[in-house]
């Protein structure tokens, strides 16, 4: 097992599909940085935003990594060969997970050092840690907690986007390892993560409205806005076991809890984000090991 995963981490770390992928994510922030200084909008806090932004997008870039990635051994046989040198396919399979696994975590550090080093260049500190003003004496007088705050925020973030990553990792490696061709493996990974995509925006635009704010003298749970959000020009308003579903994919689907990363505060469900994630990725591995040894590979 450990030769097959040093073997397919070198073929990561020499695959041009991956180095291509990571050149493109230093290009895209970047751009981003460009853009917020040409709109006027470059400072400490929009660094910040750009640290939790791209988790939203992560589902789609994972999505062409992992489709070109695993399709590939297939059409270069060397699935046919790694089964010839006397692999076991549950040792495949899960090789496959870790080192890809691996792969969108490489990307995930890459997103936050460069982000760094960029803030670090422009404002002379790690901007989204750095006392946001140095006129207000409270902020001056209490300045190490409110860093040690903004360090925990970050770094429960983070753990948060590796989850995230941990469950896309998980079903699009499900989908490629299951799929022979990879063209096909590719276009439904990239349709798998297009339609987590837009039902993790959908829900979490929905349910903007009645996220919980805070309980009331009674212990009732107080929504931000009960009368309903904006579709266009139409007033929608979602109740009873609709508003229950619609709350708990906002918890369950990793793309809305991307979304709901884009805060200034942690959510206060995070916990649920990792159980869910956790049970979610296990599923699917667990799913996946058994019906890739049931494949007929021919």
């Amino acid at each position: 097992m450990s030769d097959l995963l040093a073997a397919d981490f070198v073929r990561l770390m020499k695959s041009q599909i991956y180095r291509g992928i990571l050149i493109f994510c230093v290009e895209c922030l970047i751009f981003e940085v460009v853009f917020g200084y040409f709109e006027g909008n470059l400072d400490k806090g929009y660094m910040d935003s750009l640290l939790n932004t791209n988790f939203i997008v992560f589902g789609i870039l994972l999505s062409i990594f992992i489709g070109l990635y695993i399709g590939s051994e297939y059409s270069d046989g060397t699935m046919r060969n790694k089964l010839i040198s006397g692999n076991s396919r549950t040792s495949i399979y899960v090789s496959n997970f870790i080192v890809t696994l691996i792969g969108g975590t490489i990307i995930q550090a890459l997103n936050f050092v460069v982000l760094s080093i960029m803030s670090a260049a422009i404002f002379g500190t790690y901007a989204p840690i750095a006392i946001t003003s140095e006129t207000n004496d409270f902020l001056v007088a209490n300045s190490k907690m409110i860093m040690k705050q903004r360090i925990l925020v970050i770094a429960e973030k983070q753990v948060i986007g590796f989850y995230i990553i941990l469950v896309y990792t998980a079903i699009f490696v499900l989908i490629t390892m299951l799929i022979c061709s990879r063209s096909i493996s590719v276009a439904a990974v990239m349709a798998a993560a297009i339609v987590i995509f837009a039902a993790g925006m959908t829900v979490s635009y929905a349910v903007s409205a009645y996220a919980p704010e805070e309980e009331n003298e009674l212990g009732q749970i107080v929504y931000a806005n009960p009368e309903g959000y904006e579709f266009g020009s139409v007033k929608k308003k979602i109740t009873g076991t609709r508003l229950t579903v619609y709350l708990f994919l906002d918890e369950f689907l990793p793309s809305s809890q991307a979304q709901n990363l884009t805060k200034k505060s942690v959510p206060k469900n995070s916990a649920k984000y990792l159980i869910y994630d956790s049970g979610i990725a296990a599923l699917a591995t667990i799913a996946g090991i058994n019906l890739f040894n049931k494949k007929d590979l021919k």
